[in-house]
């Protein structure tokens, strides 16, 4: 790990997403200066480095002046403040005719002309391989700082600044931030004076030993869900004195679906009560308590008016079947479905396999996109062994926690609770249907209800069956209103239904003012997918 003097390390990023309505406020600023308040200086990054991340879209050459605007002010700033730039761009939404444009764009500011921006590193990225490409193709870079491979170094810089200056820009409060910033730097003009970063460290070790920046470290399974030990240190070279930095550690997960709808935006602080006081090249041991968390992890160190930070990632280990199944036994998971059930919802389908807790491999990525490691999602958001998604009622709406997510036990858990409140309606139904065959029978002389079942939708439909059988690859189950020998109850086909969601599998309706019972095996109106007859099939 690098020292805070040298200028690769990330210190803070300054990010500007300048969109199409961006550029008019950049330009309205220039025309019409800002008054600022000397008080602005403060927001300076009490660093010697400062990371420009610009996210353009949607452009075209016509801006290039108003970009230019925005380039000069960095430009002036630089020179004001002895700041090292380091300046990126991440292009997206354009055709390969424009990228020619910004490749000539760039091409200015990396090169080493009287008109070029000094800067001491920079990145491009694109959003597809094709523009990428033709990025790489129209930059002539003589100084050597074009550095397009840089694409995570980029992404760290757009997601700390979210982190830390909450979600402003996601809000459309983008304009009037562009016009903060060129006021923040205006500020810096006048100041001129950097700000003593010190030499402060942050080592990050997983019990005695230290581990490299972005380093992955896994949540153990066996033989029990178990955060790793981590400890971390804020170090100072030739340290002499009592004065104590105070530090504290993020943990934060994010998630989209197939839909590119974010469904996880966690975060959790340690301490949580606030910041942990620890003195120079001293040992913090992080206590999270009962807490399982996984993600990107973030260590901060505040020194006087100096923050650093230090970032690695937490990722999941899968537990073994023999593990799932003492557990279950050790708190009476009993239902005779429950292992199917795992299987079927997780994807774990290999006998004596890891069950899929997690997403298996080991190319682990920093992205929120890579998903090694991380929770076994399905959608819409589902996650783990029992696929933990929505439940609960309109008054007291239920999803999986982030302890569900990252812990395979409290995840277990929390399908007993999801099993438990779909068995009280399986319940509730059964008492409604024999109510329904008491008045039925006391109204009209005992004549019985048939206990047959009539398909409605799904396979078989249109036909009448006193047993309906369930599976394939020769496990089977076979159902029945009043079952004998091994055959099982149609209320658990029920349940089995209930857990996936749609509708009742097994219901009583009214024909002539008599009670009849029918089968609803098809997952929805519009998908005739057998959810009971695929977990059925499932390995015990």
């Amino acid at each position: 790990m690098k020292n805070l003097s040298h200028y690769s390390r990330k210190i803070v990023p300054l990010l500007a997403l300048l969109t199409l309505s961006n550029f008019c406020a950049i330009a309205q600023t220039e025309a019409q200066p800002q008054e600022t308040d000397s008080s602005a200086s403060n927001l300076l990054p009490p660093v010697d480095i400062v990371e420009v991340a610009l996210q353009m879209q949607d452009f075209n050459a016509m801006f290039l002046d108003t970009i230019g605007i925005f380039f000069r002010r960095l430009r002036e700033f630089h020179a004001a403040t002895g700041y090292k730039l380091v300046v990126g761009a991440h292009l997206s939404d354009f055709n390969a005719g424009e990228s020619g444009f910004w490749g000539s764009l760039m091409a200015l500011l990396f090169s080493p002309t009287d008109n070029a921006m000094s800067i001491d590193a920079g990145w491009i990225v694109g959003s597809n391989g094709r523009l990428e490409g033709r990025m790489r193709q129209n930059v002539s870079d003589p100084s050597g700082k074009f550095m397009p491979e840089s694409l995570q170094l980029f992404k760290d810089s757009v997601e700390a600044f979210h982190e830390v200056n909450l979600d402003s820009i996601r809000n459309s409060q983008a304009p009037e931030y562009i016009v903060a910033l060129l006021s923040v730097l205006q500020a810096g003009f006048a100041s001129g004076a950097k700000k003593d970063t010190g030499d402060f460290e942050i080592q990050v070790f997983e019990g005695n030993r230290q581990v490299e920046k972005n380093a992955f470290l896994l949540i153990a399974a066996l033989p029990q869900p178990t955060m790793p030990d981590i400890r971390v240190k804020p170090f100072r070279q030739n340290h002499a004195g009592e004065e104590e930095v105070e530090m504290r550690l993020q943990v934060a997960y994010k998630r989209l679906n197939s839909s590119n709808e974010q469904i996880r935006n966690d975060s959790d602080y340690y301490p949580t009560g606030g910041w942990q006081k620890v003195k120079p090249n001293e040992v913090w041991d992080v206590d999270f308590g009962a807490d399982i968390r996984g993600g990107k992890v973030t260590v901060y160190c505040k020194s006087a008016d100096t923050t650093i930070s230090e970032v690695f990632y937490l990722r999941g280990a899968n537990p073994s079947e023999q593990a799932v199944r003492d557990y279950l036994a050790a708190h009476s998971y009993n239902q005779w479905f429950l292992m199917k059930m795992i299987r079927q919802e997780s994807g774990s389908l290999i006998a004596g396999g890891d069950m899929r807790q997690f997403n298996p491999g080991a190319g682990y990525g920093t992205g929120w996109e890579n998903v090694v490691g991380c929770p076994n999602m399905g959608d819409p958001q589902g996650f783990g062994l029992m696929q933990l998604d929505n439940w609960g009622t309109a008054d007291n709406p239920q999803e999986a926690s982030p302890q569900q997510l990252w812990d395979w036990q409290a995840n277990l858990d929390g399908g007993q609770e999801v099993l438990q409140e779909k068995l009280d309606i399986v319940d509730r139904q059964q008492a409604e249907h024999d109510e329904m065959i008491t008045r039925w029978r006391r109204d009209n002389d005992n004549d019985t209800v048939s206990d047959n079942l009539e398909i409605i939708r799904g396979e078989g439909i249109g036909t009448t069956v006193a047993t309906i059988t369930e599976g394939a690859s020769g496990r089977t189950e076979t159902f029945a209103v009043n079952p004998t020998g091994t055959q099982r109850s149609i209320h658990d086909a029920t349940l089995i239904k209930l857990y996936n969601g749609g509708r009742r599998y097994h219901q009583m309706l009214i024909r002539n003012s008599k009670p009849y019972r029918v089968l609803d095996r098809a997952v929805s109106p519009t998908n005739n997918r057998n959810y009971v007859g695929e977990l059925c099939g499932k390995r015990d």
